[in-house]
């Protein structure tokens, strides 16, 4: 009776720690881009990990966000975390426990963090987990390819989880399906197109110059993504957001060569450890 109460506690906990509410936003029917569609289809039906790959402010977080909210209102419990939370856990077994459970102190040497496994068979429903910035974690915890494999094992074994790994740079997003996780859809399939930022700059900037919106739709779709749309607003610094157009243009061409086979050297906005490199 009692194992039974402690463990009905401990789904109470994850479900409240975990619940994603809505935020609304006028917008949202306007910006929407078909990428949360993508990571809400493969996280219903994956048995395996996922990996998807974005440049640089390219709206992943906000995708991520869409497509969980989705899952859970079709019964599935989300559990959305982010890579730079949790700093001090260097084991990404333990790291992993412990953002799902909320415990904030470290296990006893004679009670380890229980596994994905363990946690996984205390849930009576469909798991999704999403583990955005996930670059942050490669860059600074050992055991991340050894984990991979046994999150691989641990989620098919219990046939209701799927696991999603975003990151920015394509050479981590290349290291992970080289170590088993699957990329959703196709490389570059988070690029936005013109006509999607032509409609997003309409509906946050309706007031703006006819001079001014070709300037900022240019910049925006050579970087073929939402962040640069108003960034870029300011005449003075029209020449810098160029620049990081280009090298924004210049990280899909390579990532998405990179993850179809090609040879295409090292990413630089961002490198592998995060590092963004301006010449």
């Amino acid at each position: 009776m009692f194992s039974y109460i402690r463990k009905m506690l401990t789904v109470l906990s994850i479900r409240a720690m975990h619940r994603i509410e809505p935020q609304l936003s006028p917008l949202s029917s306007v910006v929407s881009h078909p990428l949360k569609n993508l990571m809400f289809d493969a996280l219903k039906t994956a048995d395996g990990p996922l990996v998807h790959w974005g440049a640089y402010q390219s709206g992943k977080s906000t995708a991520a966000r869409e497509a969980a909210l989705r899952l859970q209102e079709c019964g599935h419990l989300v559990i959305l975390l982010h890579g730079y939370d949790r700093a001090y856990k260097s084991n990404m077994h333990e790291w992993l426990a412990y953002s799902i459970l909320g415990a904030s102190e470290p296990t006893a040497s004679d009670q380890p963090a229980p596994s994905l496994a363990t946690i996984l068979n205390t849930l009576d429903q469909p798991v999704a987990i999403i583990i955005d910035h996930f670059d942050v974690i490669m860059a600074s915890r050992h055991n991340v390819r050894e984990w991979l494999r046994d999150a691989a094992v641990d989620i098919r074994d219990s046939q209701k989880c799927s696991l999603l790994l975003i990151v920015t740079s394509w050479e981590n997003a290349k290291d992970l399906q080289a170590n088993g996780a699957v990329l959703i859809g196709q490389p570059g399939c988070g690029r936005w197109k013109q006509e999607e930022l032509s409609a997003l700059l309409d509906a946050r900037f309706p007031e703006c110059s006819a001079e001014e919106r070709v300037r900022m739709l240019h910049i925006a779709t050579l970087a073929g993504c939402p962040g640069l749309v108003g960034m870029c607003k300011a005449h003075d610094e029209s020449h810098a957001f160029l620049k990081r157009a280009e090298l924004v243009d210049a990280e899909w061409r390579n990532g998405i060569s990179a993850l179809k086979g090609e040879a295409c050297g090292v990413g630089r906005f961002p490198d592998k450890r995060l590092l963004f490199h301006w010449d």
